[in-house]
């Protein structure tokens, strides 16, 4: 696997916000910044329930947090 580890935790961010605001294509809001996007995103989780609050204490510049993402795509992927 190459990349370094910022691109990955980036990449899940934009997954997550994507899972959690799906949009049509060429919608301007898929262009948001990965700041906008990750604050969103921990926004979303938390009116939905999400009981991590370590999720909400990672940086939004996607330099860290790959394992909380992912424990949080897998939330939601069992809630349905």
């Amino acid at each position: 696997m190459s990349g370094q580890r910022g691109d990955w935790t980036s990449a899940l961010w934009q997954l997550l916000f994507r899972v959690l605001s799906p949009l049509p294509a060429g919608n301007a809001l898929a262009s948001l910044a990965l700041e906008v996007q990750a604050r969103l995103v921990k926004s979303a989780l938390c009116s939905q329930g999400y009981p991590r609050l370590a999720l909400a204490q990672l940086p939004e510049d996607g330099s860290q947090g790959s394992r909380e993402l992912l424990l949080a795509l897998s939330w939601l992927l069992a809630r349905g």
